[in-house]
């Protein structure tokens, strides 16, 4: 995957839409968890309000990355695996 290249319009919205969509359904799950977190005690929900946010951060900047592959692989049009010429061939 080449970071520095130039990405089609279409591809970088495609990449966003993807990237956006599971932003919102991540953000979604941490925003239920930490309105429901209240009726744990409070000492270990704050606990794991922490560790959660750091995990939840995680995968917000994986998400970030798989927004940009999907881009990349919508620009380019690569979707082999490398080293899996078989695997295509059998789906044609």
């Amino acid at each position: 995957m080449s970071f520095n290249t130039r990405v089609e319009a279409h591809a970088a919205f495609v990449g966003g839409v993807v990237a956006g969509i599971l932003s919102e359904i991540l953000s979604s799950g941490f925003s239920i968890y930490t309105s429901s977190a209240s009726s744990y005690q409070l000492v270990y929900a704050t606990f794991a309000t922490a560790v959660l946010f750091m995990i939840w951060l995680y995968l917000n900047w994986l998400i970030l990355l798989i927004g940009a592959s999907v881009a990349f692989f919508a620009s380019t049009r690569k979707w082999s695996v490398p080293g899996c010429a078989a695997c295509i061939s059998a789906l044609r």
